[in-house]
């Protein structure tokens, strides 16, 4: 209940929301995460629980089902629940992620196609979704790599499709970080406010 509380008083300085904005509360979570670990190239972090959850979400936007325009609102975030994380190479490297909150910044839209299916890109940033996570217990010969990785998201895709009424959404979630490394995501988005 304190991790939750210290999220959301964080997050608190950047909740700025239009009135008109249908508000989605998602689930899923981060399904894999490919880092960089010099020389040796691009390796993956597996998540434990996998994928991990999403702890708690209000993800705005502007939805026109005559229009089929769809646009981000400012004020969109994640708190991810607390997992595990781990590298295979050169042995184990091994820490927990909690309190990780994640802010969009570079806003989006796009216009559902006639299937309902909305896939968007956004421009690079600095950065386009700000990833804060804290790493705490780690053990392996890649710890500093780990607490020292940027997070970041300098671009990202967002593929989802629409239910008939809008209500929901299913789909996936890809991030680049500006050194490369590659987040991946499945998210679930149920509409909390009725319009």
């Amino acid at each position: 209940m304190i991790k939750l509380m210290k999220a959301t008083l964080a997050l608190g300085a950047f909740l700025s929301v239009p009135t008109m904005a249908d508000t989605y509360t998602i689930s899923g979570g981060l399904m894999g995460l490919d880092v960089s670990i010099p020389p040796f190239g691009m390796k993956s972090v597996q998540f434990n629980p996998s994928p991990t959850g999403i702890e708690e979400s209000h993800f705005y936007l502007d939805v026109n089902p005559q229009t089929g325009e769809v646009s981000m609102l400012q004020g969109s975030y994640l708190i991810l629940s607390d997992f595990e994380a781990s590298v295979r190479f050169l042995g184990t490297t091994k820490a927990d992620v909690i309190n990780t909150s994640v802010e969009f910044l570079n806003l989006t839209g796009g216009i559902v196609d006639d299937s309902r299916r909305l896939k968007v890109t956004s421009g690079n940033a600095s950065p386009s979704v700000r990833v804060d996570p804290t790493i705490v217990n780690c053990s392996g010969l890649f710890c500093s790599l780990l607490t020292s990785s940027n997070m970041n998201l300098s671009s990202y895709t967002l593929d989802i499709t629409f239910s008939e009424d809008f209500s929901s959404f299913s789909g996936s979630f890809d991030g680049f970080t500006s050194e490369g490394s590659h987040t991946k995501a499945e998210v679930s988005g149920l509409r909390s406010d009725m319009d």
